[in-house]
């Protein structure tokens, strides 16, 4: 019986969507020390339940919030607003944190709205 956590499910299955069926098999071989065989017939099913596992993993996963945006990435937004880009900034926090739409159009709002204030205070 091999198990392998959903983080490791989800690489396999991206392995599968890309082709890489025989890397699949070898990756489930190197994390399991399961046999070929066994290795090749975990692959197949995981191929045929792939959907599942995406829904799964996507449980799993810890939602991110506007306060856990990275240095990096609040630089990114601050220069997408800097250039008057509101859209270009909604979609990258979309793309980070997946809120809906009204969420990262207010949190792009309010980084205008601080940048303008800023920028006229000086």
């Amino acid at each position: 019986m091999i198990s392998l956590s959903i983080e490791q499910e989800l690489s396999i299955v991206e392995l599968i969507d890309e082709g890489r069926t025989i890397e699949a098999v070898a990756a489930v071989h190197a994390l399991t020390s399961a046999g070929l065989k066994n290795s090749k017939d975990y692959v197949d099913e995981l191929a045929f339940r792939k959907d599942q596992v995406r829904r799964d993993a996507q449980k799993t996963k810890k939602k991110r919030t506007f306060t856990d945006l990275t240095p990096e990435e609040n630089a990114e937004l601050r220069r997408s607003v800097e250039r008057n880009d509101k859209i270009g900034a909604i979609t990258k926090i979309q793309e980070w944190l997946a809120p809906g739409l009204r969420a990262a159009k207010e949190y792009v709002d309010q980084m205008v709205d601080d940048y303008n204030k800023e920028r006229f205070r000086n």
